[in-house]
């Protein structure tokens, strides 16, 4: 008897996600490590008792120079690089079981994570005034809602084209919708 030559047979392939629902992917969890990388980098400066970057012990010195050099452009990058990330970071739960996080669903334009932003800012430099060396400034939030606005309008200048782009596809693969009946001919006696 002869062993059988016909190879195994395939795993069946996974279900497409629900939908209107899009899969988890590994690039959602690095941005979101990213994301709270950044964060937290950001409130261990803002609560330092000292405002220079290069008192950070890890951070290269030839950036922590520049950067003390330049703090303004310090709040630019940093808190647009905050606001890329939380533009491009999946936060969803319009499809909660739980009602309370359904009122966190995402916007079209992110525009609540923008005003959120915005009063992150302002409360990180309200923050800083009770701490010795530190003060509030307004350039600083003037910066930081500098580079927040940047990074928004870099996001949507990338995602308004894809989604003009997925919305011709979509309406591509859609069979014609049939012809109204011609009701002109019709003798209505």
């Amino acid at each position: 008897m002869k062993p059988d030559s016909t190879p195994p047979p395939m795993p069946a392939p996974a279900p497409p996600p629900a939908e209107g629902r899009r899969r988890w992917r590994w690039s959602h969890l690095i941005v979101l490590l990213l994301f709270l990388a950044v964060l937290g980098f950001i409130l261990d400066v803002t609560f330092r008792s000292s405002p220079k970057i290069t008192d950070i012990p890890w951070f290269p010195k030839f950036l922590a120079v520049w950067f003390d050099e330049h703090d303004e452009l310090r709040h630019l990058l940093g808190y647009g690089a905050l606001g890329a990330l939380t533009f491009w970071v999946r936060f969803d739960f319009s499809d909660s079981r739980f009602k309370w996080l359904r009122w966190f669903r995402t916007s079209r334009y992110r525009t609540g994570r923008l005003g959120a932003l915005f009063v992150l800012i302002y409360l990180l430099e309200l923050a800083q005034l009770p701490l010795p060396n530190r003060d509030f400034d307004w350039m600083d939030i003037l910066n930081g809602w500098a580079g927040v606005l940047l990074a928004w309008i870099v996001w949507l200048l990338i995602k308004i084209p894809q989604r003009r782009r997925r919305r011709r596809e979509r309406e591509q693969t859609r069979e014609p919708a049939p012809a109204p009946a011609n009701i002109s001919k019709v003798d209505f006696r």
